[in-house]
């Protein structure tokens, strides 16, 4: 009965801590997410192998996690350089028809992952590539064509990477800001450029 019970127990302690890690599946996960599900699922477990090992040995553990968990979930949302920093940030491997050397050298991946990745996504050629962007997640996505809209900024912060995609700069992206009546881009929310070249932008406070 009393390993009944600790079995119900621990498996609600990590239900709500794999539950406000968010919906992602778990290819999508960023590697400190991941990390904080290995764990958990360690020190679940830990008490089910052994009787003997007390519950609080457990649930103090778990307990610390969820914490650190909710802490870094919490400073992610306030710091675009945390994230960065705690997850990465996009990387573009392939921009007009070139595979950019460096970045594929620093992300540690290969020409033939590239091109396996380029006859997955049905993509013919280097050649008839518009962009590869490896994300934050490890994922790598190919697009012919501009199809889908790009973050310049994110609370507040400039997403450089962007700029350098779509060959812009700071001063014509501040000016298009300006155009708008937003004098400094600590105002923006968010501000993605959209497939057609127009930008969304949506500022702090506004729910609209």
């Amino acid at each position: 009965m009393l390993m009944i019970l600790k079995t119900i127990i621990l498996f609600c302690l990590a239900l709500v801590i794999i539950r406000l890690m968010g919906k992602r599946q778990i290819g999508e996960l960023q590697p400190y997410e991941f990390i904080v599900t290995m764990i958990v699922s360690e020190l679940a477990v830990l008490p089910m192998e052994d009787p003997g090992i007390p519950l609080i040995y457990s649930i103090l553990p778990l307990a610390t996690v969820l914490t650190l968990q909710l802490a870094i979930s919490a400073l992610s949302l306030k710091s675009l350089k945390f994230r960065e920093f705690l997850c990465g940030r996009p990387s573009l491997l392939i921009k007009n028809g070139k595979i950019d050397v460096s970045n594929m050298q620093r992300e540690l991946i290969t020409t033939t992952d590239l091109m396996s990745q380029l006859r997955c996504a049905g993509i013919d050629g280097i050649s008839n590539v518009k962009w590869a962007i490896m994300e934050s997640n490890g994922q790598v996505n190919t697009y012919a064509t501009p199809s889908y809209p790009t973050e310049l900024i994110i609370d507040g912060e400039i997403v450089k990477e962007s700029l350098r995609i779509f060959d812009k700069s700071e001063e014509w992206l501040i000016s298009r800001l300006n155009s708008h009546g937003i004098t400094d881009p600590s105002q923006v929310f968010i501000c993605t450029i959209e497939p057609d070249g127009s930008l969304f932008i949506q500022c702090k406070g506004d729910s609209k």
